[in-house]
């Protein structure tokens, strides 16, 4: 607890002060830029200096200066299609410029950083990922934090001690629920022909608003759901608990076999014959951890096994476990009983990963601006030209 509230202040102070960098670089660079695109033609209408350029060349023309700042104007159009006519007191330009925007391509970048660190920020402070389970027929809210702000002493263990340093922070969680609970109506895996890959697994839910199903809707792989902000997306699934079983059972004296389907954890009388069986324990992907032992190795529906209690009037008589891929092996302690499982029906569950992240359009258009710096500093070049008369 104390780590993660010392990551719930570090990573916006982080964040922050990246931005903060970032911001004062721009402030240092962009007076240079300024001058460099626009000081130039001070300079030329003042008439006190030349600029120092790559390449300067003077004519002579007995055409009217107006003329002369025409004829030129129609030659520079085959560069720079819109150039501009400036007049000072003595004389009177025409500039023209390509590719203005690379001069800014770094502060692009830039801005477009700024945007990025502060997407992080608003994902640290605003936004959450949590991971829901909900049982098919059953229902789970998912759990919601909101931010008050103020000034707050949380105690922070120091590592190896048993000493706490209380440190401040401008705010604190307060727990919550979104305001929409989820209803596994049905969930749904498919396999690869021949293979344990799942091709499909589908979450068919009912999205409940003051306890009244406010729509339908089905979560796939890659396929995630938008619902008042959070992105639901499909994350795992796994069996917990059994609707039924289906088994075959021989009684100790009794030559035919009887056909029986259990509800979990509920007696089932035998026909007339005084006993009664209990399916008790469920494990999906059944393990031998030793002798006579078994253990359950996952949620995955791999390798099945059910615990099965017996009573005969009344009296309990044995518990036996069968697992269902080596159904020669029994365990049953009483002599002539004997359990063959046929079928089981699971109570499937997902594992849902809403995610809440408010600083996704910051980060879009960071993103982009981050892309449009670099190309723009990377395949333009920025060109101006003066003609002076």
């Amino acid at each position: 607890a104390s780590a993660a509230k010392a990551r719930a202040l570090d990573e916006p102070l982080v964040l922050g002060l990246m931005a903060v960098n970032l911001l004062m670089v721009t402030w240092v660079r962009l007076p240079n830029v300024w001058r460099l695109s626009r000081e130039t033609d001070a300079v030329l209408l003042k008439d006190p200096l030349v600029p120092k350029t790559a390449f300067y060349r003077s004519w002579d023309s007995p055409l009217h200066p107006l003329e002369a700042l025409d004829h030129a104007r129609k030659a520079m159009q085959t560069e720079f299609p819109r150039p501009v006519q400036k007049d000072g007191p003595n004389k009177r330009l025409l500039v023209g410029e390509r590719h203005f925007i690379s001069l800014w391509s770094a502060h692009i970048v830039h801005l477009g950083l700024i945007l990025l660190l502060l997407a992080g920020v608003v994902k640290v402070l605003f936004g959450a990922t949590e991971y829901v389970v909900v049982h098919e027929g059953g229902e789970a809210s998912i759990p919601a934090h909101s931010l008050q702000w103020g000034l707050f002493f949380e105690p922070i263990r120091i590592p190896g001690t048993t000493h706490e340093l209380k440190l401040p922070f401008i705010y604190k969680r307060a727990d919550g629920e979104a305001p929409f609970k989820l209803q596994l109506e049905h969930f749904e895996v498919r396999y690869y022909p021949g293979t344990a890959s799942p091709s499909l697994f589908r979450s068919d839910l009912r999205i409940l608003k003051d306890g009244q199903v406010d729509k339908v809707v089905s979560v796939e792989v890659n396929e995630p759901y938008d619902q008042d902000g959070y992105m639901l997306y499909q994350s795992s699934w796994g069996y917990e608990g059994l609707y039924s079983a289906n088994f075959q059972v021989t009684l100790p004296g009794y030559k035919d076999a009887l056909d029986v389907r259990a509800p979990y954890k509920k007696k089932v009388q035998l026909l007339d014959t005084g006993w009664e069986a209990e399916v008790t324990d469920f494990y999906p992907d059944a393990g031998m951890a030793g002798p006579g032992k078994l253990v359950n190795q996952s949620q995955d529906l791999k390798n099945p096994a059910i615990r099965v209690r017996f009573w005969k009037h009344g009296k309990e008589m044995t518990e036996t476990w069968f697992v269902y891929s080596v159904p020669d092996i029994q365990m049953a302690k009483v002599p002539g009983l004997k359990v063959i499982g046929k079928t089981v029906d699971p109570i499937p569950f997902t594992v849902l990963q809403a995610n809440m992240d408010p600083g996704v359009p910051l980060a879009l258009a960071g993103a982009l601006l981050v892309l449009t710096g670099v190309f723009t500093a990377f395949y333009l070049f920025y060109r101006k030209a003066w003609v002076a008369g």
